[in-house]
């Protein structure tokens, strides 16, 4: 079974076919992300193992923590402010861009 990837923010089709042929992508229903994460079915939200959005996504610690599997943050552009990095260190999530 593929990964599960969270993409929570529009990217370009070339990638996001990229993604697809990889990965079993689901897409946020909306930009807020606090509120695409309470969306979710519980058990899909617990599939979920990336998450790829722009690093100025507000992404706080009890969005975060309703993904148990969550492993790696994948931030497009520059910076990752929007990201409650102690949270996800004291995880052990990975942040990159």
């Amino acid at each position: 079974m593929q990964p599960t990837i969270l993409l929570a923010s529009r990217v370009s089709e070339p990638f996001h076919e990229h993604l697809k042929a990889r990965f079993r992508v689901i897409e946020a229903e909306t930009a807020d992300f606090d509120a695409a994460i309470a969306a979710l079915p519980p058990e899909l939200a617990g599939d979920i193992r990336i998450v790829v959005a722009f690093g100025s996504t507000r992404m706080p610690a009890a969005a975060l923590a309703r993904l148990p599997r969550l492993g790696l943050i994948c931030c497009l552009g520059s910076g990752y402010d929007g990201i409650d990095l102690e949270h996800a260190r004291e995880r052990g999530i990975v942040v990159t861009n």
